[in-house]
């Protein structure tokens, strides 16, 4: 019949494979393996009292990192029972883990045995070495090893959150000092509700030359909050540019604005084309003033090694003699500048810069142990700067945050002439562990260290 087929359903199979669920992927066979085991304190049965006999083992794996090379760690923690008694079986405890759970875990609790070093290694990447997290997640790559950038993004802010203490101790000592310099630059992040779009955050340095302490701080913006906030119970110096941001807590906390010397002259540096006659008796001036500077340091350092001394009192009479008499004559000319310039010119913007910040500018007349400039806390800054160029913006504020935490701790290692990934590895296996954070400083851990 022509429409015998009308009627019949007509069936067709259709196959198709399914990806399965995220999961931690297996670690390569090959990887160089280091077995650690956890035997039983006593492996007696606690009911009988009888010897218990080993029925098998709990193996966790997780990833370490050698430099140059990554390697596989086993905890192996023998399981035992009693064959009598039948009751329970028993195991030791696995260490405290900087990530519970995660693939990069603890060291051995055992003196003298290696302690983690991924974590460590990760945190160095990005923030000493300015690798963006998906470049180091190729360099993994190369090693047979797949970690995603959200994990490395996930353990960096569990790391940060693990290293705040010491951040907290940090800021405690820097605000307890008698001087700080600060600057601030700009620092894309990624808005929460539209990802493709950024707003500007700013990133500010707050730094104690004398103590070797370097800190960052992030915020969304560039007011007088972030100062404000952040130098609350301070009562020392604060040595830095004219920016007005700091005004607020300056005025508020009674606090002593110094002004920077260098970002003085740089604006005649700039006008030097348009006015070269008035920019070059300016720069003469400033450099000489700095000549100044060079003196009494060189004579600071000769008097470590001979019996004259040249100390505070010493610096501070030359910086009335010598300084006050070049700062004299700079005050003359930006006052008879001012009268002959136009406003809006570059000169005529450099002479209004120096007239507006010059109860800041003579400040270091009167105190012999504060610098010039605030070019440490601008080189500090420089440090920011060049990984801001590989990684672009923040993936976030609370990205930011975490970064102004790390970054301090990178920036106080350096000036205290510590390997970051060396301080790292210690710390992270040992905060887990209960160790006072105050013992962690890396001043104190240094001193450690030496002794």
């Amino acid at each position: 019949m022509p429409f015998e087929h009308e009627g019949r359903e007509e069936t067709e199979e259709i196959t198709y494979t399914r990806q399965k669920g995220h999961g931690r992927r297996p670690l390569p066979d090959n990887l160089p393996t280091e077995d650690v085991e956890y035997p039983l304190e006593d492996s007696d049965c606690p009911c009988c009292g009888d010897a218990m006999h080993k029925i098998g083992e709990e193996v966790t794996e997780e990833l370490d990192y050698h430099p140059g090379s990554l390697f596989k760690r086993r905890h192996i923690r023998p399981k035992y029972a009693c064959r009598q008694c039948e009751e329970g079986v028993y195991i030791a405890p696995m260490p405290p883990r900087p990530i519970d759970k995660g693939l990069p875990g603890p060291g051995a609790p055992v003196p003298g045995a290696p302690v983690p070093g991924l974590l460590a290694h990760v945190l160095t990447s990005k923030y000493a070495d300015h690798a963006p997290l998906n470049r180091l997640q190729g360099m993994l790559r190369r090693h047979g090893v797949d970690i995603g950038v959200s994990t490395m993004c996930d353990w960096v802010g569990r790391m940060a959150d693990l290293l705040m203490p010491i951040y907290t101790g940090l800021k405690s000592q820097l605000l307890g000092g008698p001087q700080i310099q600060s600057d601030a630059t700009e620092v894309p992040y990624l808005l929460k509700s539209e990802k493709k779009q950024t707003a500007k955050g700013y990133l500010w340095t707050y730094l104690c030359e004398s103590s070797r302490l370097v800190l960052y701080d992030f915020t969304t913006s560039q007011s007088r909050a972030g100062p404000s906030r952040f130098l609350q119970g301070f009562s020392g110096t604060l040595l830095t540019d004219g920016h007005a941001s700091y005004n607020e807590i300056v005025e508020t906390a009674s606090l002593i604005r110094a002004g920077c010397w260098s970002h003085a002259r740089r604006k005649y540096y700039d006008a030097r084309a348009d006015d070269r006659k008035r920019c070059g008796l300016m720069l003469k001036l400033i450099q000489d003033l700095f000549a100044i500077e060079r003196k009494a340091q060189e004579a600071r350092e000769k008097s470590a090694s001979a019996s004259e001394i040249f100390g505070d009192a010493e610096h501070l009479a030359l910086r009335q003699s010598e300084s006050a008499r070049l700062i004299q004559s700079v005050r003359d000319c930006v006052d008879e500048w001012s009268l002959t310039v136009l406003p809006r010119s570059s000169v005529g913007k450099a002479v209004t810069y120096m007239r507006n910040q010059w109860e800041t500018l003579v400040v270091f007349l009167n105190d012999p142990t504060l610098a010039l400039h605030n070019n440490r806390s601008e080189l500090a800054m420089r440090h920011a700067i060049v990984g801001r160029n590989n990684w672009t913006f923040a993936g976030s504020v609370a990205g930011g945050h975490r970064a102004a935490v790390i970054y301090s701790l990178v920036g106080t290692c350096k000036a205290n002439g510590l390997d970051p990934f060396a301080y790292f590895k210690d710390v992270i296996d040992r905060l887990p562990r209960g160790e006072n954070p105050n013992r962690l400083l890396p001043a104190t851990w240094k001193a450690e260290q030496l002794s």
